[in-house]
């Protein structure tokens, strides 16, 4: 009697957990035909030193990975544009966020490499296009950037890609503010460092990989952000695209252009900008009557500062989704939304008569 017990015993625990396993595949194909899947990330990811002013800068003499592609980081402290990057002709300094950086794309395929790429045959001498994007920089941050580092190498043009969260951050860590990296030169907020312990490290794993438990993990993390169940970025995400624009995340934007204008002016190299799509925005009807697009150009305008309004790109074009990573809202673009931004840049630059004048008589 007792074996035969235990014989049921051992085959209806083997039929629950045979259930589960079918239950968590069916969940899972679900979930990743709706949701997708986290996207895949290989170790070590990119990692960051801190910095006194910005917080943090990228750690130089680095090969690391963002997402599954391949990151290069030299000696300078600034991401490569691949193994055929321009070491002379006219300079072009790209500054700006992940998007700049290049989140998520190989060293080749960011819009400063891509720009590099298609620029370079077009002017006498060639150019080159120094990739000072950084992971969650915002404007104080790309200003600082661009005073301590950028000035030194004497651009011919400055290029700032905006990004809608560049107003965010605006002001140098104060006594007593928490580090944002962890030990080994991680964000904190990324959870990029495995757990100790086997059944920690199996979980986060898991979350890594599976659409399932990165949906549970969401939906948990989601309730733990405050009692509204949203965090202050999402809030502010989902206000930009109800339209709405707050006048304090208006000012260091405004105040950030203002002093590239001055800058420019005082230094000697031509500021130009690129507004930056976003995926929530652009999927709209009319996305380049969006109240934000329409705030960033009439500031350009106003201060003369030349720009490539890539909302007017995307919809004159039809460019959808598959110009962006599959991240769900707030999605970076992959490396064919940057190939759209660096052609498109490309053509904007060369047919600007004072852009080409100014390449074309740069010293090498």
């Amino acid at each position: 009697m007792r074996v035969s017990v235990s014989r049921k015993s051992l085959g209806t625990a083997a039929l629950l957990v045979a259930s589960l396993i079918v239950s968590f595949g069916i969940a899972e194909g679900l979930l990743r035909t709706i949701v997708g899947r986290p996207m895949m990330r290989l170790d070590p990811q990119v990692r960051y030193d801190p910095h006194p002013i910005r917080r943090f800068t990228l750690r130089p003499n680095q090969a690391a990975y963002t997402y599954t592609a391949h990151v290069w980081v030299g000696a300078d402290g600034f991401r490569s544009n691949g193994p055929h990057q321009s070491s002379g002709g006219a300079r072009l300094f790209a500054l700006g966020d992940s998007f700049t950086f290049g989140l998520g794309v190989a060293d080749d395929a960011t819009w400063p490499a891509r720009l590099e790429q298609r620029l370079g045959p077009r002017v006498p001498g060639g150019v080159r296009v120094i990739n000072s994007g950084v992971v969650s920089y915002g404007a104080f941050q790309e200003m600082n950037m661009l005073r301590e580092r950028g000035l030194a190498m004497r651009p011919t043009v400055v290029i700032h890609a905006l990004y809608w969260n560049d107003y965010m951050t605006p002001r140098p860590p104060q006594p007593g503010d928490p580090s944002v990296l962890t030990p080994e030169g991680y964000f904190v907020w990324d959870q990029e460092t495995p757990p100790h312990g086997l059944m920690r490290r199996a979980a986060w794993s898991l979350v890594r990989r599976s659409a399932l438990a990165w949906s549970i993990f969401k939906v948990v993390d989601h309730f733990h952000e405050g009692e509204d169940g949203a965090s202050d970025y999402a809030q502010a995400y989902g206000r930009l695209v109800d339209g709405v624009i707050r006048p304090e995340e208006r000012e260091p934007v405004t105040r950030f252009y203002e002093q590239l204008k001055t800058l420019g002016d005082s230094a000697g190299f031509l500021p130009y900008v690129v507004i930056l799509p976003v995926v929530d925005i652009v999927k709209s009807r009319d996305p380049d009557v969006h109240p934000y697009p329409r705030y960033v150009r009439a500031l350009l305008d106003g201060l003369g500062i030349r720009y490539l309004d890539c909302f007017a790109l995307w919809r004159a074009n039809r460019y959808g989704e598959d110009t962006f990573l599959p991240q769900g809202s707030d999605a970076h673009l992959n490396a064919k939304g940057y190939a759209h931004v660096a052609d498109a840049l490309a053509r904007a630059l060369t047919a600007d008569p004072a852009v080409a004048k100014r390449l074309g008589s740069a010293a090498p």
